[in-house]
């Protein structure tokens, strides 16, 4: 990974936590958001991160 990709990388996880501090956001879109964020760390430092669980990216069946 370059330096640009990480750097990339690290402003959208900036951006996706300053999303999470929306009270206006549903459980279903917070839900998604948490997911995001934790693949993206885990992208970034695999060797830290355990890998982020699939049940995090199955939207179906949530309350909307």
């Amino acid at each position: 990974m370059t330096e640009a990709e990480r750097q990339a990388i690290v402003a959208e996880l900036g951006r996706i936590e300053l999303s999470l501090n929306d009270r206006r956001l549903s459980q279903t879109h917070r839900f998604a958001l948490f997911g995001a964020a934790a693949g993206l760390r885990w992208f970034l430092e695999m060797d830290v991160w355990e890998k982020p669980s699939d049940s995090l990216f199955r939207l179906d069946g949530l309350p909307h």
